[in-house]
C-alpha cells in the first residue's frame, strides 16, 4: 500500500515537471517569435526574421521599417497608414498626403461602372444623338421626336429637365438624329422631316424653338439629314438620302440660311454616298458615308467647299459615326462590325493605320453605333451587343480592347445602346429603349489641381476659365449672348457685323497719329462718327469737318 501511494505521487510529481516544462518553452518560442518581430535582440539570419508574420486576423506591430522584397498582395481593400499621416513613393519625408518622387501616376485603364441612369423614358426612345454641355445632357430621339433636356449635375441621379417634341414647341423634329449645342443654342438635325432646326435652351426646363430650315424651302439637300457639327458661324450637317454635306450659316439663330453644298456624284465628288457622320477639325469636314468611305473636304472657304481626299474600304460596311482626334480618324461601321482608325495627316491621301474587329479583339461590338475618342482611349456604344466598349489606341496600328461593360447586372440603362458622349471622367449613353446611363470611366475627381503644362482632346469647364496670357485657338470661337470684351484692339482679315455695331460715344478720343491710324469713334457732341486718318480726326461724311 505504501509503495502505491509513493508511486503515485512521483507519477504526479513527474506530470508537473512535464507541464512546467512545456509551459515554460511554449512560452520561451512565443517570446522569441515576438522579439523577433517586435525588437529582436540580435541580427536575424540574412537580415530577415525566422517566423515573423502570424497568419490569424490579430494584428500586429512593427516598430522599425518592413522591407518588402516581393510583392504586397492583399485580398480586399489595402489602408496604409504612417503615424504622420502621409505616403510616400520615392521618398522617405512625403511633403504631402500623397507624394510622388521622380516618377508618374498612370491610372492603367478605365474601369467601366455605371454610377446612375434613367429607365426607358419614352421620349429618348432610339436616342442617336447625345451632346453635353455643362451640367446637361442633351439627348435627340428617334422614336421620341424630340429633344430632351437630363441633369447630371449628380451623376449619381440623373433627371429629366425638359423636352421640346414634334408638335408640342417645334415644328420639324420628326425623327430627330443629331445634336449639337453651343453657347445658349442646340442645333438638330432630322431626318423625316428633312431639317434643320435651332433651338434655345437657355431654360432647360422649357426649351424653345428659335429657326429652321427646311429641304425644298431654304435647303437643296437637306434629304434625311443625320448628324451636325457646329464651328464658329456654320453647321455642317451630313444627309444620307442626298448623299451630300450643307453648310448652314447659323449667325441669325432665327434664320438659319444655306451657303454651300457639296454632292456625291457632282464635280467629281465621290465619298458622300450615304452621308451619314460629321466631324469638323481644322480646315476640314471628315464624312463616314455608308458607300464604305470617308470624305474629306476642305470647308476653308466654306463658300466653296470642296472633296480634296477619299478613303474607302470594305471594311467600312454602314460606316456611320465618325470622331477626328490628333491626326486620326476613328470610325464605326455597324454591318462591319469595325472599329477603323484612319491616317488623316495627309488629308489628300487617308491611309489606314489600324482596325479591330467584333470576334477579333474586340469581345462585345456588335453593331457599333457611336464612338467617342479621350486621349488614348477610343469609347465605342453598340447596338446589338447591350454594350459601351474601351479600346486603348495608343499604337494606332494595334488598338487593344481594355474594358467592357454590358446591360443587365453590369448597367442597366445600355440596352440597346446607341449614342455615346464623354465628359470628365463620365461616359454619357443613350439607348434605343429610352434609357440613360452615366459610366463613370476612372478619372481624378479632385477639388483643385495645379498643374504645370496638360494635353487633353477635350477640356470643358462648367464655369470660368481664366487665361493669363495668350489663348489660341486652332478653329472658330463660339461665344454666348454675353459677347466678347477686349481690352484692346481685335484684329483679323475681316469683320463682318450681322445685326447692330455699337460704340459708346465720347469726347476725348485720344491723339490721332500714325498709331492710331484707322481708329474711329462717335463724337458725342458733333453727334457724328468719326475716324482718324494719321494726320487727325473728322467726320466720315466729310473729313474736312473736324470732330
Amino acid at each position: 500500500m505504501f509503495n502505491k501511494i509513493l508511486k503515485l505521487k512521483l507519477i504526479h510529481r513527474l506530470l508537473f515537471i512535464l507541464s512546467a516544462v512545456a509551459a515554460i518553452t511554449i512560452i520561451g518560442v512565443a517570446i522569441h517569435f515576438v522579439r523577433a518581430w517586435t525588437e529582436p535582440a540580435s541580427a536575424p539570419p540574412d537580415n530577415n526574421t525566422d517566423k515573423p508574420v502570424n497568419a490569424s486576423t490579430t494584428p500586429q506591430y512593427k516598430a522599425g521599417a518592413l522591407g518588402i522584397g516581393g510583392l504586397f498582395q492583399a485580398d480586399d481593400n489595402v489602408y496604409l497608414a504612417t503615424s504622420t499621416g502621409k505616403i510616400g513613393i520615392g521618398t522617405t519625408t512625403p511633403s504631402e498626403k500623397l507624394t510622388l518622387t521622380g516618377g508618374n501616376f498612370l491610372i492603367n485603364k478605365p474601369l467601366l461602372k455605371e454610377t446612375g441612369y434613367i429607365f426607358k423614358y419614352s421620349k429618348m426612345s432610339a436616342a442617336e444623338g447625345i451632346y453635353v454641355s455643362g451640367k446637361y445632357a442633351y439627348v435627340a430621339s428617334h422614336f421620341g421626336d424630340s429633344l430632351t433636356i437630363v441633369n447630371i449635375n449628380n451623376p449619381d441621379s440623373p433627371v429629366v429637365t425638359g423636352y421640346i417634341q414634334n408638335g408640342a414647341g417645334a415644328t420639324n423634329l420628326d425623327g430627330a438624329e443629331g445634336v449639337y449645342v453651343s453657347g445658349k443654342y442646340a442645333y438638330v438635325a432630322s431626318r423625316y422631316s428633312d431639317s434643320f432646326t435651332v433651338i434655345d435652351v437657355s431654360d432647360p426646363s422649357n426649351p424653345t424653338q428659335t429657326g429652321v430650315i427646311v429641304y425644298g424651302d431654304g435647303a437643296s439637300n437637306l434629304d434625311e439629314p443625320i448628324d451636325v457639327y457646329v464651328s464658329g458661324k456654320y453647321a455642317y450637317v451630313a444627309s444620307s438620302k442626298s448623299g451630300s454635306l450643307t453648310i448652314i450659316d447659323i449667325s441669325d439663330p432665327a434664320n438659319p440660311t444655306q451657303t454651300s453644298v457639296v454632292k456625291n456624284g457632282q464635280n467629281g465628288v465621290t465619298g458622300l454616298s450615304g452621308a451619314f457622320g460629321v466631324y469638323v477639325s481644322g480646315d476640314y469636314a471628315y464624312v463616314a458615308s455608308r458607300g464604305k468611305s470617308v470624305s474629306i473636304i476642305d470647308v476653308s472657304d466654306p463658300t466653296a467647299p470642296k472633296e480634296i481626299g477619299v478613303f474607302t474600304a470594305s471594311t467600312l460596311n454602314s460606316a456611320d459615326a465618325i470622331y477626328v482626334s490628333g491626326k486620326y480618324a476613328y470610325v464605326t461601321a455597324y454591318t462591319s462590325n469595325t472599329l477603323t482608325i484612319i491616317d488623316v495627316s495627309d488629308p489628300t491621301a487617308p491611309t489606314q493605320a489600324g482596325i479591330i474587329v467584333n470576334g477579333a479583339g474586340a469581345t462585345a461590338m456588335n453593331y457599333p453605333f457611336d464612338v467617342y475618342v479621350s486621349g488614348k482611349y477610343a469609347y465605342v456604344a453598340s447596338y446589338s451587343s447591350n454594350s459601351v466598349s474601351v479600346f486603348d489606341v495608343s499604337d494606332p496600328s494595334n488598338p487593344v480592347e481594355v474594358d467592357v461593360i454590358r446591360y443587365g447586372s453590369e448597367a442597366r440603362g445600355i440596352e440597346r445602346a446607341s449614342a455615346l458622349f464623354v465628359a470628365g471622367k463620365y461616359a454619357y449613353v443613350g439607348s434605343h429603349t429610352g434609357s440613360f446611363s452615366v459610366i463613370d470611366i476612372s478619372g481624378i475627381n479632385a477639388p483643385a489641381a495645379s498643374i504645370g503644362s496638360i494635353s487633353a482632346s477635350t477640356i470643358e469647364a462648367t464655369d470660368n476659365t481664366q487665361v493669363g496670357n495668350n489663348l489660341y485657338a486652332g478653329n472658330g470661337i463660339n461665344a454666348g449672348p454675353g459677347g466678347i470684351k477686349s481690352g484692346g484692339i481685335i484684329q483679323g482679315s475681316g469683320l463682318e457685323i450681322l445685326n447692330l455695331l455699337k460704340t459708346r460715344p465720347t469726347d476725348n478720343p485720344g491723339t490721332c497719329d500714325a498709331n492710331t491710324r484707322g481708329s474711329m469713334y462717335y463724337d458725342a457732341t458733333n453727334k457724328a462718327f468719326c475716324y482718324c486718318d494719321g494726320t487727325g480726326w473728322g467726320q466720315f461724311n466729310d473729313h474736312t469737318t473736324g470732330c
